[in-house]
């Protein structure tokens, strides 16, 4: 026979059993996900420093296209540089301008791709911040229950035991 203080006793109790699922939910899950997020942060972090260095790489290339430019014209300014000579520099500037402007489309493109993994790990952090949040709430809401379902729980289960022992 089911009476109306076992009735609430297990409504106290399921309160009580609900705030530890929500506190251990919520110290376990946020942290696994802020892990996981971590880690593609770091992933990304990672591409945006391999992009830097790419793009680093091909500004010294352009810059060394910049010294054949300024070398031919010093050759070209010159009155006692042969035609031999100046044919070989033009060549060199020729083949290294076809190649700069190349290698400065690739420093657009890369440098495109660097703000794109940037953007990424923005929204990441943004993500694990949530997580916080998240983990604030369910262990706020989760240790709310654990109070209220366990004071009462406790406090119904001796007033249910009080009353069997008058009725015997």
């Amino acid at each position: 026979m089911i009476t109306n203080v076992t009735a609430t006793e297990n409504f106290f109790k399921f309160a009580f059993l609900s705030g530890m699922f929500l506190v251990v939910f919520g110290i376990v899950y946020p942290i696994e996900r802020s892990n996981d997020l971590e880690f593609k942060k770091a992933e990304h972090q990672a591409e945006v420093n391999r992009i830097n260095y790419q793009i680093s790489k091909l500004r010294e290339r352009l810059d060394s296209m910049e010294y054949y430019e300024a070398s031919y014209m010093e050759a070209k300014k010159d009155t006692t540089v042969s035609d031999i000579t100046l044919d070989r520099h033009l060549r060199r500037f020729d083949e290294n301008y076809l190649l700069f402007e190349r290698r400065q489309g690739q420093v657009e493109v890369a440098t495109i791709k660097s703000e794109g993994e940037k953007s990424k790990i923005a929204v990441l952090e943004n993500h694990i911040k949530e997580f916080g949040t998240w983990q604030v709430w369910l262990i706020s809401i989760g240790s709310v229950f654990i109070l209220i379902g366990g004071i009462y729980w406790c406090w119904m289960t001796l007033f249910d035991f009080k009353q069997r022992r008058k009725n015997t």
